[in-house]
Protein backbone atom coordinates (compact mmCIF):
# COMPACT_ATOMS: atom_id res chain seq x y z
CA UNK A 1 0.00 0.00 0.00
CA UNK A 2 1.01 3.86 -0.84
CA UNK A 3 2.58 5.38 2.15
CA UNK A 4 1.01 8.66 3.12
CA UNK A 5 2.22 11.86 1.62
CA UNK A 6 3.25 13.86 4.53
CA UNK A 7 3.76 17.79 3.79
CA UNK A 8 6.91 18.86 4.93
CA UNK A 9 7.05 21.41 8.09
CA UNK A 10 10.17 23.89 8.29
CA UNK A 11 10.45 24.81 11.98
CA UNK A 12 12.66 27.70 11.35
CA UNK A 13 10.10 29.00 9.31
CA UNK A 14 7.65 29.33 12.12
CA UNK A 15 10.33 31.00 14.28
CA UNK A 16 11.12 33.33 11.59
CA UNK A 17 7.42 34.84 11.48
CA UNK A 18 6.95 34.24 15.60
CA UNK A 19 10.11 36.10 15.61
CA UNK A 20 9.35 39.45 12.94
CA UNK A 21 5.77 39.23 14.68
CA UNK A 22 7.06 39.54 18.73
CA UNK A 23 9.23 42.36 16.67
CA UNK A 24 6.20 44.13 14.86
CA UNK A 25 4.36 44.22 18.21
CA UNK A 26 6.92 45.62 19.89
CA UNK A 27 6.79 48.16 17.21
CA UNK A 28 2.89 48.49 17.54
CA UNK A 29 3.48 48.63 21.19
CA UNK A 30 5.61 52.00 20.69
CA UNK A 31 3.59 53.41 18.19
CA UNK A 32 0.40 52.59 20.38
CA UNK A 33 2.39 54.72 23.37
CA UNK A 34 3.80 57.73 21.45
CA UNK A 35 0.14 58.32 19.39
CA UNK A 36 -2.46 56.16 21.38
CA UNK A 37 -3.59 54.47 18.26
CA UNK A 38 -6.63 52.42 18.47
CA UNK A 39 -6.50 51.57 22.16
CA UNK A 40 -9.60 48.04 21.17
CA UNK A 41 -7.07 46.89 18.09
CA UNK A 42 -4.29 47.43 20.48
CA UNK A 43 -5.73 44.87 22.76
CA UNK A 44 -6.27 42.12 20.17
CA UNK A 45 -2.76 42.16 19.26
CA UNK A 46 -1.53 41.84 22.50
CA UNK A 47 -3.52 39.16 22.65
CA UNK A 48 -2.80 37.73 19.38
CA UNK A 49 0.86 37.47 20.08
CA UNK A 50 -0.02 35.80 23.59
CA UNK A 51 -1.67 33.42 21.83
CA UNK A 52 0.72 33.06 18.99
CA UNK A 53 3.61 32.02 21.41
CA UNK A 54 1.42 29.59 23.50
CA UNK A 55 0.85 27.81 20.66
CA UNK A 56 4.04 27.65 19.48
CA UNK A 57 5.12 25.76 22.63
CA UNK A 58 1.97 23.63 22.61
CA UNK A 59 3.22 22.57 19.21
CA UNK A 60 6.79 21.64 20.64
CA UNK A 61 5.47 19.71 23.18
CA UNK A 62 2.61 18.16 21.54
CA UNK A 63 5.16 16.98 18.51
CA UNK A 64 7.46 15.89 21.44
CA UNK A 65 4.67 13.59 23.26
CA UNK A 66 3.60 12.22 20.02
CA UNK A 67 6.82 10.73 18.68
CA UNK A 68 7.56 9.34 22.13
CA UNK A 69 4.19 7.75 21.92
CA UNK A 70 4.97 6.39 18.43
CA UNK A 71 8.15 4.96 19.42
CA UNK A 72 6.96 3.63 22.27
CA UNK A 73 4.19 1.70 20.20
CA UNK A 74 6.46 0.15 17.74
CA UNK A 75 8.54 -0.86 20.19
CA UNK A 76 5.61 -2.64 21.97
CA UNK A 77 4.21 -3.81 18.46
CA UNK A 78 8.22 -5.44 17.84
CA UNK A 79 7.90 -6.83 21.49
CA UNK A 80 4.54 -8.38 20.85
CA UNK A 81 5.51 -9.87 17.41
CA UNK A 82 8.24 -11.74 18.96
CA UNK A 83 6.32 -12.74 21.49
CA UNK A 84 3.64 -14.16 19.12
CA UNK A 85 6.44 -15.99 16.70
CA UNK A 86 8.29 -17.57 19.82
CA UNK A 87 5.12 -18.61 21.68
CA UNK A 88 4.34 -22.34 20.59
CA UNK A 89 0.90 -22.11 20.58
CA UNK A 90 -1.12 -18.27 19.20
CA UNK A 91 -2.08 -16.00 22.41
CA UNK A 92 -5.37 -14.69 21.31
CA UNK A 93 -4.63 -12.03 23.75
CA UNK A 94 -1.20 -11.06 22.68
CA UNK A 95 -2.89 -11.42 19.29
CA UNK A 96 -5.55 -9.01 19.89
CA UNK A 97 -3.40 -6.10 21.77
CA UNK A 98 -0.83 -6.63 18.93
CA UNK A 99 -3.83 -5.78 16.48
CA UNK A 100 -5.47 -3.36 18.29
CA UNK A 101 -2.01 -1.20 18.80
CA UNK A 102 -2.30 0.94 15.94
CA UNK A 103 -6.22 1.89 16.67
CA UNK A 104 -5.40 2.75 19.58
CA UNK A 105 -2.41 4.63 18.73
CA UNK A 106 -4.23 6.48 16.02
CA UNK A 107 -7.00 7.46 18.96
CA UNK A 108 -4.00 8.94 20.55
CA UNK A 109 -2.90 10.92 17.46
CA UNK A 110 -6.76 12.18 16.74
CA UNK A 111 -6.19 13.65 20.62
CA UNK A 112 -2.93 15.16 19.38
CA UNK A 113 -5.02 16.88 16.73
CA UNK A 114 -7.73 17.72 18.41
CA UNK A 115 -5.54 19.62 20.74
CA UNK A 116 -3.57 21.26 18.02
CA UNK A 117 -6.96 22.47 16.34
CA UNK A 118 -8.33 23.95 19.33
CA UNK A 119 -4.88 25.80 19.44
CA UNK A 120 -5.07 27.15 15.93
CA UNK A 121 -8.58 28.50 16.21
CA UNK A 122 -6.74 30.53 19.23
CA UNK A 123 -4.07 32.23 16.65
CA UNK A 124 -6.66 33.04 13.80
CA UNK A 125 -6.04 36.85 13.23
CA UNK A 126 -8.78 38.54 15.53
CA UNK A 127 -7.88 41.91 13.16
CA UNK A 128 -10.41 42.06 10.75
CA UNK A 129 -8.85 43.52 7.47
CA UNK A 130 -11.93 45.13 6.63
CA UNK A 131 -11.65 47.24 9.98
CA UNK A 132 -7.79 48.15 9.50
CA UNK A 133 -8.43 49.02 5.98
CA UNK A 134 -11.14 51.20 7.05
CA UNK A 135 -9.34 53.09 9.42
CA UNK A 136 -6.45 52.88 7.40
CA UNK A 137 -8.03 54.81 4.75
CA UNK A 138 -9.43 57.40 7.15
CA UNK A 139 -6.20 57.95 8.63
CA UNK A 140 -4.94 59.01 4.80
CA UNK A 141 -7.63 61.02 4.16
CA UNK A 142 -6.99 62.93 7.45
CA UNK A 143 -3.31 63.12 6.28
CA UNK A 144 -3.90 64.51 3.13
CA UNK A 145 -6.56 67.34 4.62
CA UNK A 146 -4.26 67.94 7.12
CA UNK A 147 -0.86 68.17 4.70
CA UNK A 148 -3.05 71.05 2.48
CA UNK A 149 -3.67 72.97 5.46
CA UNK A 150 0.28 72.96 6.32
CA UNK A 151 0.57 73.98 2.90
CA UNK A 152 -1.67 76.75 3.56
CA UNK A 153 -0.56 77.57 6.61
CA UNK A 154 2.69 78.16 5.27
CA UNK A 155 1.97 79.93 2.30
CA UNK A 156 -0.39 82.63 4.46
CA UNK A 157 2.84 82.35 7.08
CA UNK A 158 5.39 83.54 4.08
CA UNK A 159 2.94 86.09 2.99
CA UNK A 160 2.77 87.72 6.60
CA UNK A 161 6.26 87.64 6.50
CA UNK A 162 6.67 89.48 2.81
CA UNK A 163 4.05 92.04 4.17
CA UNK A 164 5.92 92.53 7.83
CA UNK A 165 9.54 92.95 5.45
CA UNK A 166 8.22 95.71 3.27
CA UNK A 167 6.86 97.61 6.45
CA UNK A 168 10.34 97.09 8.04
CA UNK A 169 12.28 98.20 5.15
CA UNK A 170 10.01 101.39 5.01
CA UNK A 171 10.31 101.66 8.88
CA UNK A 172 13.70 101.56 8.50
CA UNK A 173 13.99 104.38 5.63
CA UNK A 174 11.77 106.64 7.75
CA UNK A 175 14.15 106.00 10.83
CA UNK A 176 16.80 107.10 9.20
CA UNK A 177 16.18 109.35 6.34
CA UNK A 178 13.20 111.31 7.90
CA UNK A 179 12.81 111.54 11.72
CA UNK A 180 11.57 114.93 11.15
CA UNK A 181 8.57 113.25 9.31
CA UNK A 182 8.27 110.57 12.27
CA UNK A 183 8.83 113.60 15.27
CA UNK A 184 5.95 115.51 13.35
CA UNK A 185 3.72 112.84 13.00
CA UNK A 186 3.36 114.17 9.04
CA UNK A 187 1.14 111.78 7.21
CA UNK A 188 3.10 110.37 4.79
CA UNK A 189 2.09 111.06 0.54
CA UNK A 190 4.95 111.14 -2.06
CA UNK A 191 3.59 115.22 -1.84
CA UNK A 192 5.00 115.34 1.71
CA UNK A 193 7.99 113.34 1.59
CA UNK A 194 9.20 114.65 -1.60
CA UNK A 195 8.89 118.06 0.82
CA UNK A 196 10.94 116.92 3.45
CA UNK A 197 13.37 115.74 1.11
CA UNK A 198 13.69 112.42 0.97
CA UNK A 199 14.88 110.78 -2.12
CA UNK A 200 12.94 108.96 -5.00
CA UNK A 201 14.45 105.78 -4.24
CA UNK A 202 13.53 105.54 -0.42
CA UNK A 203 9.84 107.11 -1.05
CA UNK A 204 9.04 104.08 -3.78
CA UNK A 205 9.78 101.67 -0.48
CA UNK A 206 7.80 104.12 1.87
CA UNK A 207 4.62 104.22 -0.73
CA UNK A 208 4.97 100.68 -1.28
CA UNK A 209 4.48 99.66 2.14
CA UNK A 210 1.37 102.34 2.54
CA UNK A 211 -0.04 100.56 -0.78
CA UNK A 212 -0.05 97.30 0.76
CA UNK A 213 -1.84 98.82 3.71
CA UNK A 214 -4.31 99.84 2.11
CA UNK A 215 -4.46 96.84 0.49
CA UNK A 216 -4.81 94.62 3.96
CA UNK A 217 -6.80 96.96 6.07
CA UNK A 218 -9.90 98.25 4.99
CA UNK A 219 -9.96 101.77 7.18
CA UNK A 220 -6.62 102.90 6.37
CA UNK A 221 -7.71 105.67 4.45
CA UNK A 222 -5.26 107.92 3.55
CA UNK A 223 -3.53 108.91 6.31
CA UNK A 224 -1.14 106.67 6.94
CA UNK A 225 1.83 107.90 9.64
CA UNK A 226 4.64 106.10 10.36
CA UNK A 227 3.28 105.16 13.95
CA UNK A 228 0.40 103.33 11.81
CA UNK A 229 3.60 101.39 9.83
CA UNK A 230 4.82 100.50 13.20
CA UNK A 231 1.73 99.25 14.55
CA UNK A 232 0.60 97.48 11.24
CA UNK A 233 4.09 95.44 11.17
CA UNK A 234 3.62 94.97 15.14
CA UNK A 235 0.10 92.91 14.28
CA UNK A 236 2.13 91.17 11.23
CA UNK A 237 4.62 90.03 14.02
CA UNK A 238 1.69 88.91 16.22
CA UNK A 239 0.26 86.63 13.26
CA UNK A 240 3.46 85.45 12.25
CA UNK A 241 3.77 84.07 15.50
CA UNK A 242 0.35 82.99 15.48
CA UNK A 243 1.02 80.97 12.27
CA UNK A 244 4.29 79.22 13.59
CA UNK A 245 2.13 77.94 16.67
CA UNK A 246 -0.91 76.57 14.10
CA UNK A 247 2.10 75.03 11.93
CA UNK A 248 3.73 73.30 15.03
CA UNK A 249 0.19 72.14 15.90
CA UNK A 250 -0.40 70.65 12.26
CA UNK A 251 2.94 69.21 12.01
CA UNK A 252 2.42 67.65 15.10
CA UNK A 253 -1.09 66.18 14.23
CA UNK A 254 0.72 65.26 11.06
CA UNK A 255 3.88 63.10 12.56
CA UNK A 256 0.44 61.56 14.71
CA UNK A 257 -1.70 60.44 12.14
CA UNK A 258 1.60 59.07 10.16
CA UNK A 259 2.18 57.07 13.08
CA UNK A 260 -1.33 55.64 13.68
CA UNK A 261 -0.66 54.83 9.68
CA UNK A 262 2.22 53.26 10.33
CA UNK A 263 0.59 51.42 13.37
CA UNK A 264 -2.10 49.39 11.06
CA UNK A 265 0.87 48.84 8.68
CA UNK A 266 2.27 47.21 11.21
CA UNK A 267 -0.54 45.16 12.48
CA UNK A 268 -1.33 44.23 8.36
CA UNK A 269 2.30 42.60 8.74
CA UNK A 270 1.91 40.90 11.58
CA UNK A 271 -1.21 39.30 10.05
CA UNK A 272 0.79 38.36 6.83
CA UNK A 273 3.26 36.81 9.53
CA UNK A 274 0.69 35.21 10.98
CA UNK A 275 -0.38 33.49 7.74
CA UNK A 276 3.05 32.05 7.29
CA UNK A 277 3.36 30.71 10.45
CA UNK A 278 -0.07 29.23 10.63
CA UNK A 279 0.41 27.77 7.43
CA UNK A 280 3.08 25.50 8.66
CA UNK A 281 1.01 24.84 12.19
CA UNK A 282 -2.11 23.40 9.90
CA UNK A 283 0.42 21.63 7.85
CA UNK A 284 0.90 19.66 11.17
CA UNK A 285 -2.39 19.22 11.70
CA UNK A 286 -3.23 18.00 7.88
CA UNK A 287 0.01 15.33 8.94
CA UNK A 288 -1.49 13.95 12.04
CA UNK A 289 -5.21 13.27 10.23
CA UNK A 290 -3.25 11.51 7.06
CA UNK A 291 -1.61 9.28 9.83
CA UNK A 292 -5.26 8.23 11.15
CA UNK A 293 -6.26 7.76 8.21
CA UNK A 294 -3.99 5.52 6.77
CA UNK A 295 -4.64 1.56 6.68
CA UNK A 296 -3.31 -0.33 10.02
CA UNK A 297 -0.90 -2.60 7.95
CA UNK A 298 0.84 0.49 6.84
CA UNK A 299 1.67 1.43 10.77
CA UNK A 300 4.66 0.74 10.99
CA UNK A 301 6.04 2.98 8.38
CA UNK A 302 4.16 5.84 8.64
CA UNK A 303 4.73 5.82 12.13
CA UNK A 304 8.25 5.73 11.55
CA UNK A 305 7.71 8.88 8.62
CA UNK A 306 5.57 10.61 10.87
CA UNK A 307 8.50 10.39 13.68
CA UNK A 308 11.13 11.48 11.73
CA UNK A 309 8.66 14.59 10.66
CA UNK A 310 7.99 15.61 14.58
CA UNK A 311 11.33 15.24 15.39
CA UNK A 312 12.50 18.58 14.42
CA UNK A 313 9.49 20.30 15.16
CA UNK A 314 9.84 18.64 18.64
CA UNK A 315 13.47 20.31 19.47
CA UNK A 316 13.66 24.02 20.19
CA UNK A 317 13.45 26.28 17.52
Amino acid sequence: MTAPLYIPVTPTIMAGSLNFMKDSASTAEALFIKFNCLPSLHSQLQQLIIDVTNSGQTLRDTALIAKMSLETNLKALAYLEIELKNAEHTDKDILAERDNLPANAKSKLRDFKDQLSAQMSNIESPLSPSLTQEHLKEFKKDQIEAEAALILLNEQKIKFQEQRQILTDAIDVLSQGSPEAISKNVTLTQQSLTQLGMASPHIAVILLAINQMKETIVTIGEGTRYKDMVKQRDILVSKITVQSTSIASKQKQIVAIMGKIEFIDTLHTIVNLLKTYSCEYQHVIENFESFTAQSDADFKSNAQQLITLLTPISNPW
